[in-house]
């Protein structure tokens, strides 16, 4: 089943390996060169006693934050927590700290490679760990690189027309962080024409101030953002949970005021630091020969390109599924999905609810129409 579930995430999207190849690449002493689900011969020779040793370690009562949001009475949750897990003995090994830290890169690495899709370009950037006080400026340099108005959708979409999509974002993690680009081409543009122009995005970007007008707008999106979040109590409690693994949980208190507090000295100051060439990996994937474009549903354009094709996969996978309790059961997990996700992404859930559906409709028929 884990096997299966590696082969559905990694090896049957166009990227998903060479992805996995560019991480280890990036992170070149650090664990989180790691794929969480591991390498192939990682499953292929684990034994029961080493994944149970494991599940003891990392799964222990000791390693768990529990959380609860909503209308409730502290004093009555906290009997009811002691009720029912305070029996809970605690692990008999606690998790060892990590050691190694990610050692400074010194030069620029490289991944190419060819693959079933629209060429595209990915860049990460060595970056800072999360409650760092420049990862507010990398939150806003996205900001002003991302969106309709972005600098992006600006000078590599609507401009030069050489990217169908472009989009940044900076994954802050506890022991480090990582500032992506991931941008895919439209027509016959090479990924390198998009590595040009990113560049020089990046160059205005050091070099001029942002305006403040656009500084501004930028920042009351990010804040809006951030209280758009926290109004559904299933969002509050992942970040919760997610804060409080990384550091603090206190931090979603902070934010849109700290974010508020950048300026466009900031901007330039941190995007010289951090978007250098020499702490970056650049990944350059073709178009394998032989293959054609495929056409994009219109509920998933908007989506980012990695999302994009690895729902197409998904599609594909679903297709090749001949059991109708299956996908059954595929199609209650999508329905169970569908008071949690953002409205940006209900047009690509509702379009694979419709791919499972016509997919069981196939099967129906192909058994004389029984249900």
């Amino acid at each position: 089943m884990v096997y299966e579930e590696r082969r559905l995430r990694t090896e049957s999207t166009p990227t998903g390996r060479y992805d996995e190849q560019a991480d280890a690449m990036f992170w070149q002493s650090h664990p989180y060169s790691w794929p969480v689900i591991g390498w192939p011969s990682d499953l292929e020779v684990i034994s029961k006693a080493q994944a149970d040793e494991f599940f003891a370690t990392y799964y222990a009562p000791n390693n768990l934050t529990g959380v609860l949001v909503g209308n409730f009475d502290p004093a009555e949750v906290r009997e009811l927590a002691d009720r029912y897990f305070g029996r809970l003995e605690r692990g008999q090994r606690e998790a060892p700290d990590v050691v190694t830290l990610e050692a400074e890169q010194l030069a620029e690495k490289r991944l190419t490679a060819e693959c079933d899709c629209q060429p595209q370009l990915q860049l990460r950037y060595h970056a800072v760990p999360f409650g760092h006080a420049d990862g507010y400026a990398l939150d806003v340099i996205a900001g002003v690189l991302n969106g309709r108005t972005g600098r992006l959708y600006e000078e590599m979409v609507e401009g030069a027309e050489i990217a169908s999509s472009a989009g940044a974002f900076f994954d802050a993690r506890k022991y480090a962080g990582v500032f992506n680009l991931r941008a895919e081409t439209k027509g016959d543009a090479p990924p390198e024409q998009l590595l040009a122009a990113w560049d020089e995005v990046v160059a205005e970007l050091i070099a001029e101030p942002v305006p403040e007008d656009e500084l501004a707008k930028v920042k009351n999106r990010v804040s809006a953002d951030t209280y758009r979040q926290l109004r559904e109590p299933f969002f509050l409690m992942i970040q919760l949970a997610v804060m409080d693994s990384m550091g603090d949980w206190r931090y979603l208190n902070t934010v849109a005021e700290r974010t508020n507090q950048v300026t466009a000295e900031d901007v330039q100051r941190v995007a010289a630091k951090y978007l250098q060439q020499s702490k970056r990996l650049v990944s350059l994937y073709y178009r394998k020969a032989g293959t054609e474009a495929e056409e994009t549903p219109a509920e998933l354009e908007a989506l980012p390109p990695e999302m994009r094709t690895a729902l197409m996969s998904q599609a594909e996978a679903i297709a090749a599924i001949e059991d109708p309790a299956q996908l059954e059961a595929v199609l209650q997990q999508v329905d169970a999905q569908a008071g949690q996700v953002p409205d940006e992404m209900r047009p690509a859930l509702e379009w694979m609810r419709s791919v499972i559906e016509e997919r069981l409709a196939e099967l129906r028929e192909d058994d004389g129409g029984e249900e």
